[in-house]
């Protein structure tokens, strides 16, 4: 990771206004995904998620409304950062409706669905190392991190579709948890759990410093996984979201 050299465009790290528009514009960014994946899933999401906001009668249009401004917002605030950042935006948001969208609708395809959400998180990334080198935020990224979370990602993110293996079955949406998640025995959980917590360990083979704490939280994603018949999807969320933050920390270091 050390020898890994880019040299720095634009270093702004202390700009608060430029930082929370970072963090805005993915945020936005990822909402804006949802509610267009929302609007194709709602068949599924009667029967495995209430919380699907179009489940309610009425509220379509709103709906509608609301994640085109959620879209307006991410590209004006992307385009107020930088230009890289406003290309990298559109480019997330269309990874959005291929996933979701009929006919193409990739979500569908076993692996591909996953490798999406990775290639999103690599944008995500872009889009903070836009901030200090611009149009060479993509290449700016240390390669081990970009082969680490394109091929663990894939792998692990097939955890959030625990919860609608049954769904996905009836809708024909082919994934990982659909093929190996049998949450009725121990044993027929057990190839689920060791693919998801598998995951972690990817990045310690591509940057070795990590390896203690993706032993750790392998472990943990691997116990959760076993030993829960019906795992919830905010567990492994969090799990993504702190392990995000020490590896953020340990490459930093």
């Amino acid at each position: 990771m050390a020898k890994h050299q880019v040299p720095i465009i634009q270093a702004n790290v202390f700009d608060p206004l430029a930082i929370a528009l970072v963090f805005l514009t993915l945020a936005f960014g990822f909402w804006t995904v949802q509610v267009i994946n929302d609007f194709f899933d709602i068949k599924s999401d009667r029967i495995a998620r209430q919380r699907n906001p179009l489940l309610k009668e009425g509220i379509r249009r709103f709906y509608a409304m609301w994640g085109f401004t959620l879209a307006l917002f991410v590209f004006v605030y992307a385009f107020v950062l930088n230009y890289t950042t406003f290309l990298i935006m559109i480019t997330f948001v269309l990874l959005g409706v291929v996933y979701s969208v009929p006919p193409i609708r990739l979500k569908r395809i076993l692996f591909v669905s996953t490798f999406i959400h990775a290639l999103a998180i690599v944008l995500a990334m872009a889009t903070g190392f836009s901030l200090f080198y611009k149009n060479m935020a993509l290449h700016a990224i240390p390669k081990p991190l970009v082969l680490a979370t394109l091929i663990g990602v894939s792998l692990g993110f097939a955890a959030k579709d625990i919860h609608d293996c049954e769904v996905d079955k009836k809708d024909h949406v082919y994934t990982l948890a659909v093929l190996f998640y049998k949450r009725d025995r121990l044993l027929l959980r057990l190839p689920m759990a060791m693919l998801v917590g598998f995951s972690y360990l990817i990045y310690a083979f591509f940057i070795p410093k990590v390896l203690p704490g993706a032993v750790m939280w392998s472990s943990v994603t691997f116990l959760v996984t076993l030993f829960t018949k019906k795992p919830k999807e905010w567990i492994y969320f969090l799990l993504v979201y702190t392990f995000g933050f020490y590896l953020l920390y340990i490459i930093t270091q």
